[in-house]
């Protein structure tokens, strides 16, 4: 998707990394491709050399959730242990991702802070250390949606109340389906 966004970009007189989300659209249904983000981080950066801020805001701004669980257990989690192993810079990103969620959480919403230790991206607890995947997903993207009123419903009461204090445009409705028109 990058290398056709440049190719469509290329010999126009100028273009900007800003116009990327305008064009391109990431959906994560669900928790599985996560590492979407770190990952786009990740080319951003390292191949097409923005820095952190610029690569996080085309980042943002390109990425929605749909959240498909609304019982905190289900949850995926993956252990840190083993994606440092298999991801280590990736690792490195959202560590950085973590770092600077709990900054901001410290100086724009200090009410939170007895809340951080369950919103953080990265759970340290010493006996079993994970990535919770939502929450990377919730952190990262420019909206959040249920797949249905209700579902999206307890999403926003429940499950991610915390942060709808943060981001109340972030969560939105999305009713799951498809419409014949247009997709059969």
């Amino acid at each position: 998707m990058i290398i056709r966004f440049k190719e469509r970009k290329d010999g126009k007189s100028s273009w900007q990394w800003y116009e990327f989300p305008n064009k391109v659209a990431v959906q994560l249904n669900d928790t599985h491709p996560t590492l979407a983000i770190p990952e786009l981080m990740r080319l951003l950066m390292d191949d097409d050399g923005l820095g952190w801020d610029e690569a996080w805001d085309v980042t943002t701004r390109t990425i929605a959730y749909t959240n498909h669980t609304v019982l905190p257990e289900a949850l995926e989690k993956c252990s840190q242990a083993v994606m440092w192993k298999l991801l280590p810079h990736h690792m490195e990103i959202i560590e950085e991702i973590d770092k600077r969620f709990i900054a901001m959480i410290r100086s724009t919403k200090p009410e939170l802070e007895s809340k951080l230790s369950s919103m953080r991206i990265m759970d340290n607890n010493p006996q079993k250390p994970v990535v919770r995947m939502a929450n990377l997903c919730v952190a990262s993207s420019h909206t959040v949606n249920g797949v249905a009123q209700l579902h999206s419903d307890i999403l926003k009461s429940e499950l991610f109340a915390d942060y709808v204090s943060i981001w109340p445009k972030k969560f939105q409705n999305k009713t799951n389906g498809i419409t014949p028109r247009r997709w059969l």
